[in-house]
């Protein structure tokens, strides 16, 4: 996320994802609240690079992009994950193509958009890079990002659970052999 000024009451890692976007929550456009990239770029379509630490190695799943109203908002971008910081093993996840969902208040003004959800095909990472493809106009941005994600289990959560398992056997095998005897 990016500092969730744009849509509070969500803790990625923490809150249920799909249970926050199932609510359809919707990020207010303003200037407090939005990414925007370098403006007064006329030339040629407009690119960003941002990237997301994690704070740790997760499984993700999917994201929700909230984008921005009108013109200004992000048209295409590619999602990418990697292991470091560096990306140098980076694995692209595809190219995604953002839509507007306006938000509507109760005069009918548009105040912000609905979260776009993207689902992935899991994997797992500590940093995720947005890189936009192309932008509608000189300037562009968008409300915030959340991603879906999940612990990954370490390599000894899964010898502790394999020696529980056999230990059960064991102990059944056990059980089976003092009553049929």
């Amino acid at each position: 996320m990016i500092d969730q000024s744009g849509i509070p009451w969500y803790n990625s890692g923490v809150d249920d994802f799909d249970a926050y976007v199932a609510n359809r929550p919707f990020a207010r456009d303003g200037e407090a609240s939005v990414w925007w990239s370098q403006s007064d770029v006329i030339s040629g379509p407009q690119t960003a690079t941002l990237d997301f630490d994690l704070g740790g190695t997760w499984r993700i799943e999917s994201f929700a992009f909230w984008n921005i109203l009108g013109s200004y908002g992000f048209d295409s971008f590619d999602v990418l994950v990697s292991d470091d910081a560096s990306f140098t093993d980076a694995k692209l996840l595809g190219n995604f193509t953002a839509v507007q969902q306006p938000a509507v208040d109760e005069w009918g003004e548009e105040v912000g958009n609905y979260a776009q959800v993207f689902e992935l095909a899991p994997i797992t990472g500590s940093f995720v890079r947005l890189r936009s493809t192309g932008g509608w106009v000189w300037e562009e941005g968008f409300n915030e990002i959340a991603f879906e994600v999940s612990p990954v289990p370490e390599p000894e959560t899964y010898a502790l659970m394999a020696g529980g398992l056999t230990l059960l056997a064991w102990a059944q095998r056990r059980r089976r052999a003092a009553t049929a005897a």
